[in-house]
């Protein structure tokens, strides 16, 4: 490959980066179609799209900054979309950062550091091997590592600088030892209240105390006083210790999402029909393999799919997103599709991505490293799981669907790279479109 090629491959891969960076960081400050600003057309200008997110969004600064950083946010976004040497001049950007915390005096990272993030991070975070990297331009590394930790998650993820002589760096996970902190507290009050019921009921009898506890006038003891009516007075009942209610599990550390919350099955088209009020959707029923029969699914293929070829065909679907309502009818789950777009960025064609020979409705598909983790029972949608995982869906070469990033959160996979959709019978696949988006 030439160098030239080289260069326009790397900012490429750079500017794919920026764009799933966006739909992590910005999705949830999105509502309604707005959200497909940062999944459907990836052909806008970074500038133009990170002005319109913002404008759009419930927080606007956190996209470009207040208003004395959102011009430079925009002129830093305006080099990234043009490739300019200036995002990788090293020793540019180190000068620059010695004296700021961001790339602009905005308090936060804005879309400025997460684009320019992206062309930098593969030259900083290959650990030892960055170290001469790190000791030349350590204000660049410094600023690099800490967006990476605040808002790398899978796309770009987080490294430390690495120093020569010098102790690594270690992080406090806060959440995580607040957490510990109170499930510490909890147990300590659970273990007080045992000690105290258990120290009650090893208390000595009082006279007149028989074995097993029942109580009896003891030899020579006084009667009970009498209220004067010839009635005995009952003596008053000890108060039963209360049991110590149990602890609460504390809920793990909320992190990045993760591709296996997404619950994909493999189901059959049953029964299809046209939406009575929607020309450009389809009514279908698909078997999932569930007990209480097939679910209702509304898809919007009817320009790009004949119906006789929907009707008994097998599919992959989402099965545990929020239901919709569209036109009067809800539907249940989502199919998973292959979009392919042409150059000017419209669509060329949708299809549904066909599970392996010899599925059955019900089958698991898992994104490859992800195996044997249970997806939500239902994606909240005020977290944009989805939103967060689908712009790095897509299809390679052979037409393999795949997901791009790194290993679950709890492994030592770190790798950033496409992992397969598959099932236990094999590789879920697009029929006819190569390097095309899932949704």
């Amino acid at each position: 490959m030439s160098v030239v090629a080289a260069a326009t491959t790397s900012a490429a891969l750079a500017r794919q980066s920026t764009l799933r960076l966006f739909a992590t960081q910005y999705a949830a400050y999105l509502s309604g179609d707005s959200v497909s600003l940062l999944t459907a057309d990836t052909t806008i200008p970074l500038p133009a799209l990170a002005k319109e997110v913002a404008e759009k969004s419930s927080k606007g600064e956190e996209v470009l900054g207040p208003k004395d950083a959102a011009k430079e946010s925009l002129d830093w976004l305006q080099r990234a979309e043009a490739g300019d040497e200036k995002v990788t001049d090293f020793q540019s950007l180190d000068a620059h950062l010695t004296s700021r915390t961001y790339l602009t005096p905005a308090l936060k990272p804005t879309a400025a550091d997460l684009a320019v993030l992206s062309f930098v991070h593969p030259h900083l975070s290959d650990g030892s091997s960055s170290a001469a990297i790190h000791h030349a331009y350590p204000a660049l590394t410094r600023w690099a590592s800490q967006v990476s930790h605040l808002a790398g998650g899978q796309v770009l993820p987080p490294f430390e600088p690495h120093f020569d002589g010098l102790p690594k760096i270690q992080r406090v996970d806060l959440a995580a030892e607040k957490a510990k902190a109170k499930a510490a507290e909890k147990e300590a009050k659970k273990a007080a209240a045992a000690a105290t019921a258990s120290s009650s009921a090893a208390a000595p009898a009082g006279p007149g105390v028989k074995d097993g506890g029942a109580s009896a006038p003891a030899s020579g003891a006084a009667a009970p006083p009498s209220d004067g009516s010839g009635r005995k007075e009952k003596p008053p009942k000890e108060k039963k210790e209360k049991a110590p209610k149990p602890a609460k599990a504390t809920p793990a550390p909320a992190g990045p999402p993760q591709p296996s919350q997404i619950d994909l099955r493999v189901g059959k088209i049953v029964s299809i029909e046209k939406h009575p009020d929607a020309d450009s959707l389809y009514l279908e029923k698909v078997d999932f393999g569930e007990a209480e029969g097939p679910r209702q699914v509304l898809s919007g293929l009817v320009k790009f799919v004949p119906i006789e070829e929907m009707q008994g065909r097998w599919v992959v679907g989402i099965c545990n997103l929020k239901p919709q309502a569209m036109r009067g009818i809800k539907s249940y789950a989502m199919l998973l599709c292959a979009s392919s777009k042409s150059v000017e960025g419209e669509e060329k064609g949708v299809e549904p991505v066909a599970p392996p020979e010899g599925s059955s409705p019900g089958d698991r598909v898992w994104v490859e490293g992800y195996e044997g983790r249970d997806p939500d029972e239902q994606l909240n949608p005020k977290k944009k799981v989805f939103e967060a995982i689908q712009p790095d869906y897509t299809t390679l070469q052979d037409r393999s669907a795949a997901w791009v990033g790194v290993g679950p959160a709890d492994s030592e996979d770190k790798e950033c790279r496409p992992r397969i959709l598959r099932t236990a019978k094999g590789i879920v696949k697009a029929p006819n479109f190569i390097e095309a988006t899932l949704s």
